[in-house]
């Protein structure tokens, strides 16, 4: 992720495993002057992208250019041109404009290119600008190694869109080739894209040569920054260096590496010990009930596995079989909640109260993966977390061996809503809750009406925050020491990483950009007709695979791709599009599956990670809102967490799951933050389980399960 940021916010960043860059404005318009060549509108969509005439810019020295949508960007040293000489130069269907450095920020992608056009121009002297421009949408190449092959040559690329994309790009000598061609006429140098050329040059270089994975290891497909100074493209630190020697003046990069203490987020087995410990000490000498309602062969062979596993790792722990609930610990093990209500059945997971401590599993989790140990079983891991959390709300006690005393905040109120259904009809309620310092915690049950009651001080000072009754939906928590200070955390849900060597291929699922092999299309449409045989012979099919081949060029793009599927009937909608998707899916392929069937899910899951990365956490000022006439920031916390569900869950197989958290309110400082880190960074939060969300909100959400059926209902 790149951000454009102050200096003064540049003490604060504590990103890891990621670049972003600082402009100094001033030394910036001191030295430069900036020029914008903005495309006129038409309404004939053909002439909506010409080429700009780059030619005619080339007797101007000293400057950079680079384009982005519809505008042409000019970076010039100071005197060296003006206004008044480019507007002369008469460009069709281009007006010019000079524009300060603020403008160009709003085009962020544009102020990094012509800095790193400039870069790229003073290491390489005669790249100049003429029928080429060094940089098309940001891309600048760089020699990797000593480039001595007659044939393939390597250099490290640098694109910025939505992020800065860092590779290593593979280039090959060819011979009268239709793709887009490059001159490379100096070993040390990298080549120059000729635009829109007529010349039958004999020989040329183009994209895509021999290579290796580790040639094509991209900067997000790393771990950490100590495995890219050891892999082949660590000559990314020495750009970067020689980049701020030379132009740092104007505008810094920094790369951000994960420290030891935020390394350990990605420790999940580490974490799962330390949980494990924890739970060892809370359940010893305890006794549990497990309660198998469905009493099916798989069911009876679940409920003995963990039976065993229990009473094998956790010392005096007394785990015995019933047919009914009975006051104490229960594991239900229940049909889904939709069997019951489909056949006017009572849940009876549903049945408990605050006598009754109950965690339910469903038919659809009964599987133990591995039996070795408990540190192997996730399942059961969240059977005890849940166990203990409800088990504490029962008691109105946090035990410390469960949570330390240390993490637990006793100086704020915590405030959640929530929905009761009987019938047709519903009630909103707010369950507010504080702890104390000996772990006592003290929960409060009202009206949501009387909640944001008209009189109230709290009230008014959420509603300055945008918080009012009415979109009490948003809302996750809302947290507050005093009324006039309340802080208000946005549910905007969760967004799941796939681990980290997938990371790069995932990345291309949703842009029609990309451009596969063709002979890879094809390889895998054959594959597909292999594993689905009922469409071996599939007319539709054999023609996507015709015009495949009949293809004159050596690569598609994606979105052209789509388009011949389409148009030979293989849509999302259909069985066949449905299979294919899933296929490319499971084959974790690199270019994405075209249809809605799956779509959806791809741009919530993977679109946030342009956003996020790899990072813990950025405390700074985002955006802003105003309350009482007042900018007020908007603060964003990145944490490694998911979301609540009332079943038990598997682990995460893909990867690990993260959440943006967006927290609306009046005050950012060091206890604020350390706040959030108490309430995201316990121990049972890290088991990376979908059922974690901070702990404060996880016990505000039980507590009401555990009394709504006592509630009047009016």
């Amino acid at each position: 992720m790149m951000e454009i940021l102050d200096t003064s916010q540049k003490e604060s960043l504590k990103q890891v495993n990621t670049i972003d860059f600082v402009t100094h404005d001033q030394k910036i318009r001191s030295d430069f002057d900036i020029f914008e060549f903005k495309k006129n509108k038409s309404k004939d969509k053909s002439k909506e992208y010409i080429n700009f005439p780059f030619e005619k810019l080339s007797e101007i020295k000293k400057c950079a250019v680079t384009n982005q949508y519809f505008s042409v960007f000019l970076i010039v040293v100071k005197g060296v041109t003006n206004l008044d000489y480019l507007q002369g130069l008469e460009i069709d269907d281009y007006q010019v404009s000079s524009i300060d450095i603020n403008d160009l920020k709003k085009h962020r992608a544009s102020l990094v290119n012509l800095f790193l056009n400039l870069y790229g121009s003073k290491i390489l002297p005669q790249t100049k600008i003429s029928k080429s421009t060094s940089s098309i949408y940001g891309e600048l190449f760089y020699p990797v190694g000593k480039n001595d092959d007659p044939y393939n040559r390597h250099v490290l690329s640098l694109k910025y869109y939505k992020g800065l994309n860092i590779s290593v790009q593979s280039f090959k000598k060819k011979i009268d080739n239709h793709k887009v061609k490059y001159f490379w006429d100096n070993d040390s140098l990298v080549p120059s894209r000729i635009y829109n050329s007529k010349d039958k040059a004999n020989d040329y270089w183009i994209q895509g040569g021999r290579s290796s994975e580790k040639n094509l290891i991209t900067f997000l497909s790393l771990n950490s920054f100590k495995e890219y100074k050891n892999s082949k493209i660590g000559v990314l630190y020495t750009i970067i260096d020689d980049f701020n020697e030379s132009l740092g003046k104007y505008i810094e990069f920094h790369l951000y590496e994960m420290s030891k203490d935020e390394e350990v987020v990605y420790q999940l087995s580490s974490n799962k010990q330390l949980f494990l410990e924890s739970a060892i000490k809370y359940f010893s000498g305890k006794k549990i009930n497990v309660v198998d309602y469905i009493n099916e062969d798989k069911s009876v062979q679940f409920v003995e596995k963990i039976i065993l596993m229990l009473n094998q790792e956790i010392e005096n722990l007394d785990v015995t079989r019933s047919n009914k609930l009975k006051k104490g610990i229960n594991i239900s093990i229940t049909k889904d909640p939709k069997y019951y209500s489909g056949n006017d059945k009572d849940d009876p997971y549903k049945s408990f109260s605050k006598e009754i401590i109950v965690q339910n599993i469903t038919e659809d989790n009964l599987e133990i993966k591995k039996e070795s140990s408990l540190i192997k079983n996730p399942i059961c891991l969240k059977i005890l977390q849940e166990l203990m959390v409800k088990d504490s709300i029962g008691k109105n006690k946090i035990e410390f061996t469960f949570i330390p005393k240390e993490k637990i905040n006793t100086k704020y109120k915590f405030v959640t809503f929530h929905r009761y259904y009987y019938g047709k009809f519903y009630k909103d309620y707010a369950v507010t809750s504080q702890f104390d310092n000996d772990g006592n915690i003290i929960f409060d049950l009202e009206k949501s009406e009387d909640f944001f009651n008209e009189e109230s001080v709290l009230a008014k000072n959420l509603a300055d925050l945008g918080i009012k009754e009415k979109n009490k939906g948003t809302v996750e928590c809302i947290f507050y020491d005093e009324v006039k200070n309340p802080n208000v955390i946005l549910n905007i849900g969760i967004y799941e990483i796939p681990k980290m060597e997938t990371i790069s291929e995932r990345l291309r699922l949703a842009d029609g950009r990309k451009k596969p092999y063709v002979k890879r299309l094809i390889n895998d449409l054959e594959l597909f007709e292999n594993q689905y045989t009922e469409y071996k012979n599939d007319v539709d099919l054999k023609n996507v695979k015709q015009l495949l081949l009949e293809f004159d060029e050596e690569k598609i793009s994606l979105n052209e791709y789509r388009q011949l599927l389409s148009k030979c009937n293989i849509t999302g909608r259909k069985k066949i599009g449905k299979a294919y998707t899933d296929y490319l899916i499971k084959l974790n392929s690199p270019y994405i599956a075209f249809s809605n069937h799956r779509g959806r899910d791809f741009k919530e899951d993977y679109s946030p990670l342009y956003w996020t990365h790899f990072f813990r956490n950025i405390p700074g000022i985002d955006k802003t809102v105003y309350a009482r006439g007042k900018q007020v920031p908007v603060n964003h916390e990145f944490y490694s967490v998911a979301e609540g569900t009332s079943n038990i869950k598997q682990t995460y197989e893909k990867g690990y799951p993260i959440r943006r958290i967006i927290n609306k309110g009046f005050r950012f400082s060091e206890e604020y933050n350390k706040l959030l880190s108490e309430m995201f960074d316990v121990d049972f939060v890290r088991i990376n389980q979908a059922t974690v969300v901070p702990f404060p909100v996880k016990f505000n959400r039980e507590y009401f399960n555990m009394v709504k059926r006592n509630l009047i209902k009016e």
